[in-house]
């Protein structure tokens, strides 16, 4: 029987709600009775109890208080029970994180000395506890507005995700999962410029279609910006920067942010299509950052990219700032570090060793600070252990928050053109309608195709207007050669289906689209039609194959007809 001292776990396990919702009822918190605490903690730590045991007026507390919701693995002496131990902790991070180096023992200024404001202030600043959860581990800490400056999320973080959370005295691990901000605390922060429904305004209303340049380094800008204009030509809507890739001497931003944005306004001029460069302007010097956005403006760009974690949100704020009225990419490249923690069994009792960040409090600052289109992980895609974490990120993107405008969320991670029908369908949690205010971004899924880039943007443009316009997987199959292709090696299952539905009577298209997709799908010309099964294996001759493995009846029939 393998056991674990050094860290204490609570019986139920902790889920984010993946809805706008009550919190404080979600997280099932409840006012905690002094009485569980004995009087010498009463005494030390009482400022930061309520007044009243009573319920909680969680509207009223909200529009006076940031709340942060915390899980906490409370560190254990001898004789304290599970209970008195999280009450206790959460105690201590409430005084740390509010007025807690006002203690009895400090001289500081002796409480008789104290101006009337400092009396005022300290009867004002301390955190409360306003709710606990004995079953799973969460505590709800509220910290009156008034100890935070309006407008300076590095003043925010030093507090949200403060000392706290290395206070090996009182827990294991301790874990910022959710906050909640006064209307009037928000309301200071600009947001996003354009936000979910600026860039649908530009982009049209459907799911945005995107890729990302592979390899991730290593191509020059002449290079890079071929892979771009194929991916544009196909019908891409976006075409990012990679997060590792700034300005290296093989590639630089300069050249290449010219190369990019001169095929950007050749395809908008031929096709009438509105069209986003995603330039990664990241930087250690914000007079760079500031330099590389000012030429992407200059060359009619309308898009900039900071890596938000490596940048550091100082240099996002001062970016919306100076760019108010272009594209604030974010990307949350290193969020690892600090949002996963490990999930394990132990005899087939689920453990988790909550500590850090959650994404979804990263999401909320990108939200702040005043990105509009942000990475929040992709279900079924390479980046994210469940949908469920995906979700939690995008209530975070469209809660309401006072003036600010809801931050279109990017799916994006080992996405390719065969998930597109379940990806949007997941990423809409109130409902069958699939979610169409998102951006789905494939990397290899658009340059590994079977025919290339162009091809590959190709099938996420029909993935995409199949969805927008409720087309099934088979019938987009048989009509686009190049969804044929993605599935046929992608998604063996669903395609090997396809081929088992097939009729004497099937037709499909077995040639590429070679034009240039223009605005709403609108072609000038006719595209590649579709044949009969007979005609399709002499132009397709992989198709033999697969016909007499999944289909051989038919394949006796098309094949010796």
């Amino acid at each position: 029987m393998l056991e674990v001292e050094n860290w204490e776990f609570f019986p139920e396990q902790i889920t984010l709600p993946i809805v706008e919702c009550n919190r404080y009822d979600a997280y099932g918190l409840k006012v905690p009775d002094p009485e569980l605490i004995d009087e010498a903690m009463r005494t030390r730590l009482g400022p930061y109890l309520l007044d009243s045991v009573n319920s909680v007026d969680f509207e009223k507390f909200r529009q006076k208080y940031i709340i942060m919701y915390v899980s906490i693995s409370p560190k254990l002496r001898e004789g304290w029970s599970l209970r008195y131990g999280l009450f206790r902790a959460a105690l201590e991070i409430a005084a740390e994180e509010s007025t807690g180096t006002w203690d009895p023992d400090l001289k500081t200024i002796v409480p008789g000395e104290m101006d009337e404001q400092s009396q005022a202030n300290m009867k004002i600043l301390p955190a409360k506890i306003i709710g606990l959860n004995f079953f799973n581990g969460m505590a709800a800490i509220a910290l009156p507005v008034e100890g935070f400056e309006l407008g300076n999320i590095p003043q925010l973080l030093s507090v949200i995700m403060g000392n706290y959370t290395g206070m090996s005295s009182a827990a294991w691990g301790v874990r910022l999962e959710d906050v909640d901000f006064p209307d009037s605390y928000v309301n200071e922060f600009p947001g996003p410029a354009l936000g979910n429904d600026g860039i649908k305004e530009l982009l049209g209303d459907q799911i945005s279609v995107g890729t990302i340049v592979k390899p991730k380094t290593g191509l020059s800008e002449a290079d890079w910006a071929k892979a771009a204009r194929r991916s544009f030509e196909g019908g891409l809507d976006v075409v990012k920067d990679d997060e590792n890739l700034t300005s290296q001497d093989y590639c630089t931003f300069e050249k290449r942010a010219q190369l990019v944005l001169n095929e950007c306004h050749r395809i908008t001029n031929l096709t009438g299509r509105k069209l986003v460069y995603v330039a990664n302007i990241t930087h250690g010097d914000i007079d760079e950052m500031i330099r590389r956005g000012e030429l992407i403006r200059s060359l009619g760009g309308n898009c900039l990219m900071i890596d938000i974690l490596s940048t550091g949100i100082s240099g996002v704020q001062t970016i919306r700032k100076k760019f108010p009225h272009m594209i604030l990419h974010g990307h949350r490249a290193g969020h690892g570090a600090q949002t996963i923690f490990p999930e394990i069994k132990i005899n087939g009792q689920p453990m988790d060793f909550r500590h850090g960040i959650s994404m979804k409090v990263w999401t909320l600052i990108a939200r702040l600070a005043g990105i509009d289109q942000f990475h929040i992980g992709a279900p079924l895609g390479k980046m994210e252990a469940t949908s469920h974490t995906v979700l939690e990120n995008l209530e975070a993107c469209t809660r309401p928050l006072g003036h600010i405008k809801t931050m279109r969320p990017i799916c994006s991670g080992g996405l390719k053109s065969t998930v597109l029908w379940d990806v949007a369908k997941v990423m809409n949690p109130n409902g069958d309608k699939p979610n169409q205010d998102i951006i789905c971004q494939a990397g290899g899924g658009t340059h590994s195709h079977p025919l290339g880039t162009f091809a590959g943007a190709k099938s996420m443009v029909q993935a995409r207007d199949a969805v927008k316009n409720k087309i099934g997987i088979f019938e987009t199959i048989s009509n686009h050669f190049e969804t044929l292709l993605a599935f046929r090696r992608w998604d063996r299952a669903t395609y090997a289906k396809w081929v088992e539905n097939l009729t004497e009577s099937s037709k499909v298209v077995v040639t590429p689209d070679l034009r240039i997709y223009f605005k709403n799908g609108q072609y000038r010309e006719k595209g590649p039609e579709p044949v009969n099964l007979q005609q399709a294996v002499k132009i397709f001759p992989a198709l033999v194959a697969d016909l007499r493995r999944w289909n051989p009846s038919l394949a006796d029939n098309v094949l010796f007809d």
